[in-house]
């Protein structure tokens, strides 16, 4: 369970990272290409450390996921499992394009580096966050059915969840400005229901035990 700790850790330190070595605020899909294209050359310090965060944060959430696995049973276990392992791929795969673009901007193409990380804001935002939406629904609910977790930290799980899973809308529309916050609120409000959950699952498993 306490994996879920190095994820929330690991994520943040690595998110933190790049932006305190970016050299100019990091791009949004409305960038202009050849602004994608300047930040790439000249932040591989930040690109990595973004690279490195999410790869590295993969790792501990896939124990976190299979340590919910082993707690919940039946249905639940399966769709933490499935749910989870691509909230994992997609962080893996995030980091992958972000370190192409940084390649591919050695090329001077910039049509290139923002296609690649157009895709990268696709795959680390709206997928990932709709990913860990479902997996931290998911235990909220079966936390509640099986006693695991209060109703406050439940309520506050699903309302949490609910935005994230509505950042799917990014997917088809990540230019529109007013569904931006979607992701932002969704993950972070994600990773603080971790962080809130994680003791209070090992409280009732000790209690219970």
């Amino acid at each position: 369970m306490f994996a879920g700790f190095g994820f929330v850790v690991v994520f943040l330190v690595g998110l933190v990272g790049s932006f305190a070595l970016a050299k100019a605020g990091w791009p949004t899909p409305a960038t202009p290409t050849q602004e994608v294209l300047e930040f790439f050359a000249v932040n591989s310090a930040a690109v990595a450390a973004n690279a490195i965060g999410q790869g590295l944060a993969a790792i501990p959430l896939l124990a976190f996921t299979a340590g919910l696995a082993r707690t919940f049973t039946g249905r639940p276990s399966a769709q933490l499992t499935a749910a989870g392992a691509v909230a994992a791929g997609t962080l893996l795969l995030s980091a992958a394009l972000v370190s192409t673009a940084s390649v591919a901007a050695a090329t001077g193409d910039g049509n290139l580096v923002a296609t690649v990380f157009y895709l990268a804001f696709l795959v680390g935002g709206p997928a990932h966050v709709v990913a860990l939406s479902a997996l931290l629904g998911t235990l909220a609910v079966a936390g509640r059915l099986s006693g695991r977790l209060p109703g406050w930290l439940t309520t506050l799980g699903l309302g949490f969840a609910g935005l994230g899973l509505l950042s799917v809308v990014n997917l088809a529309a990540p230019l529109v400005a007013i569904t931006g916050p979607l992701i932002p609120l969704g993950r972070f409000g994600g990773l603080l229901f971790i962080l809130l959950a994680v003791p209070a699952l090992r409280r009732r498993a000790v209690v219970r035990t």
